[in-house]
């Protein structure tokens, strides 16, 4: 493939340029309100511009944009793009990575230690684009940076990064920063916009315009109204409402031994230890048929919980659990999964994205896809009380107690894209297999616990 040679170092970047260098990139400029930001960003020599954004806005994607103007036009540019997850970093190469493709623009690529772009003979001086994640701050001591894209920034487990890590490696170059992020409630990106006299953009997510309308009041119906306010509106919001506007479906449903089965567990002594087991049924429905609600257990005690609650099929369960239980506390030889496991009971790690977990329960409560049993009196007195607070840094947080909602989370989080198999007839050959599957399975528990 040939290699273009833009020789755009240390040129202006006209509007007419910006959309020019788009449109050969591959980038549709339908979007105006994230070209707007684009036209700003290049227009001013502010230090720090905020854009606050619903989600599925495009925020990534402009980011990538502004990555690769930025390196276009600037000699020997250094730029980080960071985020709270490595995926999300990836997310941003994926679009630069395609928008120098489409250039025929020289680069390399590398993934170890950390995501890289390297840009040679094709600009003056070079350029080198690399990712960083906020939550390994060693990661983001660095310097001689011309650009930092800090992206989803509100939900950086330690905010401190920008003052500390992010804003002194900007300064030897006059680098500029570009804070983008769905907004939480008493965020600290405020602070920074305040002493920097930053521009703040503001869209919902109904301003991109390659987002179906009909999913924007889907997910109005769906959500709480802070939640919705925030996610979708990115309005600040002090939530103080319901967390679950849909309640589930309260009736008793048979079940066959076909069907897919999760147990999810949250783990306490002094506060309740609560387990949940659902069902996925043919038509897509989870249906949480019983629960166990106990306090001031211990180990061996809960796994014999867990046994009476699923006494059959005990091979064919997953068992998700909270993330503590791995856990080893200070003095003791062994975690909690360690203990339950010498008594037969293997769990798997239960999702930590608690709002992306409420959001799929959100969902399939709105679209009546989610039952509970009569009998589980803890799991329905907690969906009735539940409500919407501010957690740490921002965030959402369910209020009050919600140990049966976090294990139905954390089952439903497993379970929902479960195949539900057709009836196994006995004493066909496929009946025998799955003995002999169930018995491979208990031969290998068995050598592990012992």
């Amino acid at each position: 493939m040939e290699t273009k040679s833009l020789n755009l170092t240390n040129q202006k970047l006209t509007a007419e340029l910006i959309e020019s260098i788009l449109a050969q990139a591959g980038v549709t400029t339908q979007h105006k309100y994230a070209l707007s930001v684009i036209h700003y960003f290049f227009g001013t020599a502010d230090k720090v511009v905020v854009v606050m954004a619903g989600r599925r806005w495009g925020k990534t994607f402009m980011n990538a944009c502004i990555v690769l103007l930025h390196v276009l036009t600037t000699p020997e540019a250094s730029v980080w793009v960071v985020a709270p997850h490595h995926s999300q970093v990836k997310e941003c190469f994926k679009y630069l990575r395609r928008f120098l493709s489409d250039l025929q623009i020289e680069h390399k690529y590398t993934s170890t230690p950390y995501d890289c772009i390297q840009l040679g003979d094709v600009l003056s001086g070079g350029a080198v684009v690399e990712g960083r994640v906020t939550s390994n701050r060693t990661a983001l001591r660095g310097s001689g940076l011309t650009l930092i894209i800090d992206d989803e920034a509100a939900y950086s487990d330690d905010p401190d990064h920008f003052w500390s890590d992010l804003y002194p490696a900007t300064a030897d170059k006059r680098g500029r920063i570009l804070i983008t992020s769905t907004p939480v409630a008493n965020s600290w990106i405020d602070d920074v916009a305040k002493a920097f006299s930053a521009k703040i953009f503001r869209f919902p997510t109904w301003t991109n315009p390659f987002i179906d309308r009909n999913e924007i009041e889907r997910a109005r119906g769906a959500l709480p109204q802070a939640v919705f306010e925030q996610e979708f509106a990115a309005k600040r919001v002090v939530p103080d409402s319901v967390a679950f506007p849909n309640m589930p479906i309260v009736e008793s449903r048979m079940v066959f031994a076909h069907y897919p089965i999760t147990v999810g567990i949250d783990w306490g002594i002094a506060s309740p230890f609560a387990a949940v087991k659902v069902y996925k049924l043919p038509d897509g429905s989870l249906y949480a048929q019983d629960e166990v609600y106990e306090r001031r257990m211990t180990p061996a005690a809960q796994v014999g919980l867990i046994r009476r609650l699923v006494p059959e099929r005990w091979e064919d369960v997953l068992f998700v659990a909270d993330a503590t239980v791995w856990r080893t506390a200070d003095g003791a030889s062994e975690s909690v999964a360690q203990q339950w496991a010498k008594y037969g009971l293997y769990t798997l790690r239960g999702t930590r994205d608690l709002l992306g977990s409420l959001s799929i329960m959100w969902q399939l409560l709105a679209d009546g896809k989610i039952i509970v049993d009569p009998q589980c009196v803890n799991l329905l007195r907690e969906f009735r009380r539940a409500r919407i607070k501010v957690g740490q840094g921002g965030r959402f947080d369910l209020e009050g107690e919600t140990h049966a909602l976090d294990a139905l989370r954390y089952a439903v989080e497993r379970l929902r894209d479960a195949y539900v198999p057709r009836p196994i007839i006995e004493g066909s050959y496929e009946w025998m297999e799955l003995l002999i599957r169930k018995k491979k399975r208990r031969e290998f528990a068995d050598a592990r616990r012992f």
